[in-house]
């Protein structure tokens, strides 16, 4: 004889959204729908995001023969992947399937799209610091007007923005997808060799959907 227990089916496990354009489109949201095709109550036991960019609403408690769901949601502000896959991990007491991934995935059209992800200027030993960033768009005409960066918890007040030394290569390489590359180096002489700081490096440019490109980042100071 068997015993009664849940039985876990999921509609699907991935929404693929298909191409999504950045500036159009900041959040996506999808709901699956969980069915319990068994005889004992199907329990949501714990859910987890794969990133903070992730967030979600779940029924807990799944009766037998009936249906719950999970309303997942995405903040696209927060992904710089081009093709992205962002997940909830979610434990069930289903004995067969304890734990099921659900998804939601695309591809992001940018404006403009840079390299590296974060940039972090080490503060000390050197007079200047470089870092180089590689900007990827469609327009053949692209300008950066001015570079700064913005500490997240400024010592003072007019610490908050500290302007930056830059030099931008206009002559953009066509690469394989037909969009230009172009390469920016920003330099960064300390005001103050201790000064550190988690924030946000904000190139100014002459794009008309994207105006400001704002790269995370820190100024490390090595003790």
């Amino acid at each position: 004889m068997l015993l009664a227990g849940p039985k876990l089916v999921v509609d699907t496990t991935e929404f693929r959204a298909g191409f999504v354009e950045e500036e159009k489109v900041t959040f996506i949201q999808h709901t699956f729908t969980l069915k319990n095709e068994g005889d004992g109550v199907l329990e949501i036991i714990k859910i987890k995001p794969s990133c903070g960019c992730t967030s979600f609403e779940s029924d807990s408690i799944i009766p037998p023969k009936s249906s719950g769901h999970i309303t997942m949601g995405l903040d696209l502000r927060e992904v710089r992947d081009l093709n992205f896959y962002k997940y909830l991990a979610v434990r069930t007491n289903d004995p067969l399937w304890p734990r099921v991934e659900l998804a939601i995935s695309g591809t992001l059209k940018f404006s403009i799209y840079f390299e590296p992800e974060a940039v972090v200027l080490p503060t000390m030993d050197k007079k200047d610091t470089v870092q180089e960033v590689a900007l990827q768009t469609a327009q053949n005409d692209l300008q950066v007007n001015d570079v700064s960066f913005v500490l997240s918890d400024p010592p003072v007040e007019w610490l908050a923005r500290l302007p930056l030394k830059f030099i931008f290569d206009k002559n953009g390489r066509k690469n394989a997808a037909g969009l230009f590359v172009y390469k920016l180096k920003i330099f960064y002489a300390p005001v103050d060799r201790k000064l550190s700081g988690y924030g946000k490096f904000v190139v100014e440019t002459n794009h008309p959907d994207k105006p400001e490109v704002k790269i995370s980042g820190a100024l490390d100071v090595k003790k």
